[in-house]
């Protein structure tokens, strides 16, 4: 995916509204920086999204890079229809041209980061996954008011419709390129 235009849209199918899933990808960065729209921050790259009832807070479920304080970084994020959210960001800087393995998890009441294997963090959700009826998109948020493109590869991009446990996390990553 380029950065700038290029994404993936998955058509909208109850299939793709779970209320507990694990999204995970290999992901590699060719840049730090891509085109963005509307108020989005520069350094956001949405890698896999999909979008809630909401045009603000819209994050049905975002798993992408931001920028905090500098340094590039995951983040995992779902929020509700009342505008409530729960995030974990990574800590360790992310560089351009490695390959790194991603998790989201969302269970009943918790989300979780995982890179490379490595638990990363969790919070607490008190609120029930909330999800519009629009198209699953890599690479983009699908929105000109708010977006900034993934500039990269993706690999085996992966919905679950439960929450992975550690161990079923670790299998996919030391499975490679097996998958």
């Amino acid at each position: 995916l380029n950065g700038t235009g290029a994404y993936v849209q998955i058509p909208d199918s109850p299939a793709l509204r779970p209320a507990n899933f694990t999204i995970e990808t290999w992901v590699r960065f060719n840049s730090l920086d891509s085109t963005g729209s509307g108020g989005s921050p520069a350094g956001d790259q949405y890698i896999v999204f999909k979008q809630n009832t909401r045009s603000g807070d819209f994050e049905g479920f975002d798993l992408s890079k931001t920028r905090i304080a500098g340094s590039d970084v995951f983040r995992f994020m779902v929020s509700s229809a009342t505008a409530q959210h729960a995030e974990v960001d990574s800590a360790t800087p992310l560089t351009i041209g490695v390959w790194y393995h991603v998790a989201g998890v969302r269970g009943s009441n918790f989300i979780q980061l995982y890179v490379n294997v490595q638990f990363i963090g969790q919070t607490s959700v008190s609120f029930p996954q909330d999800y519009g009826n629009f198209p699953l998109y890599f690479g983009t948020s699908g929105q000109s008011y708010w977006d900034h493109k993934f500039a990269g590869l993706l690999d085996e991009v992966s919905l679950y419709n439960r929450a992975l446990t550690p161990t079923e996390i670790a299998t996919i990553y030391t499975a490679g390129t097996a998958g």
